[in-house]
């Protein structure tokens, strides 16, 4: 199995999406692929304008999140026909729901914990990775996983250090479907509490190179 890591700026647009559709395809004629997707380009700064506001100005934080929303909503539309993209748009809102419930809570509270900072921070990836791999499904069979499941990390939320050994033994476990292209989300992982943390900035890397070595 190789392992394909698609940045930002390859999945920025769904004319971008649509050339990353086709190196795949083309790829996967050939070889089983796992795909590993970063977020939508400047989502992530988005979401970090969201958890430095979240305390401070709540309001500006929600309305930001509406932004991507939007975004998400116009590439869906734009990739899937119509029945396709209202199933999906209805995903990505309920994962859209929870992260609002969550910055609305900070407002109340009036703190942003590193825990619940990662939790927003995973946002781009958790919904570029549902709209991308419906996508692909339309072309070629496409398994969506959680990394959470594969990927484990310590608690040092916003850069967490990946426990490789754990790691290389979830992925060497792990029975993927041998004509399907495994799809990722990138950045993200989870600790052993099974909370979700964060890679850095540059963490798909992360995520893809880790990976690449288990396999």
């Amino acid at each position: 199995m190789k392992v394909l890591k698609f940045g930002g700026t390859s999945v920025a647009s769904a004319k971008n999406i649509k050339l990353v559709r086709d190196i795949v395809a083309a790829r996967a004629k050939k070889e089983q692929l796992l795909v590993v997707v970063s977020a939508f380009s400047q989502v992530t700064n988005k979401l970090q304008s969201i958890v430095d506001n979240a305390v401070s100005d709540n309001t500006a934080s929600l309305k930001m999140l509406d932004k991507i929303k939007k975004q998400h909503h116009k590439v869906t539309d734009e990739l899937l026909n119509k029945r396709e993209s209202e199933r999906v748009k209805s995903s990505l809102d309920e994962t859209l729901k929870e992260i609002r419930k969550i910055i609305q809570g900070v407002g109340i509270i009036g703190e942003m914990t590193p825990r619940v900072n990662d939790r927003i921070m995973s946002l781009g990836e958790r919904l570029s990775s549902q709209i991308i791999s419906a996508y692909f499904n339309e072309s070629f069979k496409t398994l969506l996983i959680n990394p959470g499941e594969y990927v484990l990390t310590d608690s040092n939320y916003g850069k967490a250090n990946v426990n490789y050994k754990e790691t290389y033994a979830r992925m060497a476990n792990a029975k993927f479907p041998k004509r399907s292209v495994v799809l990722s989300p990138g950045f993200i992982a989870n600790d052993e509490e099974g909370n979700t943390t964060t890679l850095g900035r540059g963490g798909s890397d992360t995520s893809a190179v880790a990976i690449a070595a288990a396999l």
